[in-house]
Formats: C-alpha cells, structure tokens, sequence
C-alpha cells in the first residue's frame, strides 16, 4: 500500500507500491504494508549486491577462511570448517549473511559453491604435495546453515 503526501511521478509511485507488495510478500504474504523510503534503499542494495555477485568470482574477490573443530575429547583439531569471505574491489566487505540469501535468491549460489568446492579441493591437493599431509577428511556441505 501507498500513502503519498508529497508530489512524486507515476513511475516512482509504481516503485513504491512494488517495494511494499514485495516486503508483504518476504513477510509470508497475506498481508500488507505501508511504503517507507527504507524498502528502496533495501531492493536496490539487494540489486546492487545481485550486480556484483556476477563479477565476484572472476575479479578474485572472494577468500576461505578456516576456522577449527577441537575435539575435547581428543585436545586436537578434528577438523576445520571452511567460511567464505567477500571483499569486492570497489566497496566494503559483504558479510554472508547478507550475500548468501542474495546468491540463493538470484540463482547465483551454484557458481558460488562450485568456487568454494573447487577452492577447497586445490588447497587440499597443495597442503598434501607441499607439506605431506591431509587437510580434510570429511567434505560436507550446509547450504541452509
């Protein structure tokens, strides 16, 4: 729903009206919401992120991080869990919680988990040649977690 006070174009009303069907829509539809500016700065950083995405993998913009698994039992690491990290080039870094939902929405988390899946074969296959030993046992993936 949109209420407006001010003198806006038919096409900036159409954005407003689309911006707060489509935030009734996220909150489980059956709904409705009034517009407030804050819903178009939301769908354009969405766009803004879903654009940059397109580009992330070939610009090199994205990194793994290793966090480790200690067994208490053990007191050893029993294995580490790779995070992947975004650093694109012409901004500050995206957190995943924000790029993940972007990448699962847009079709785009394929290409990012294939990059994630084939980075994290080549560092096993360098860790193996260069230091003689496995980093990773066990490969499994949580796309929801």
């Amino acid at each position: 729903m949109t209420v407006v006070s001010d003198e806006r174009t038919s096409g900036e009303l159409l954005g407003a009206a689309n911006s707060a069907v489509a935030n009734a829509k996220a909150q489980g539809g059956n709904t409705y919401r009034f517009f407030h500016p804050d819903m178009q700065k939301k769908v354009k950083e969405k766009k803004r992120v879903q654009i940059m995405l397109r580009s992330a993998i070939d610009n090199s913009e994205f990194k793994l991080m290793y966090q480790p698994i200690i067994s208490l039992k053990e007191e050893k690491i029993a294995s580490a869990e790779a995070l992947i990290r975004w650093n694109p080039a012409d901004s500050d870094p995206i957190t995943q919680d924000i790029f993940i939902p972007i990448a699962e929405e847009s079709g785009q988390i394929n290409s990012v988990g294939s990059w994630v899946l084939t980075t994290v074969i080549g560092q096993v296959k360098t860790g193996r040649r260069n230091w003689g030993f496995v980093l990773l046992s066990q490969l499994t993936s949580h796309p929801n977690s």
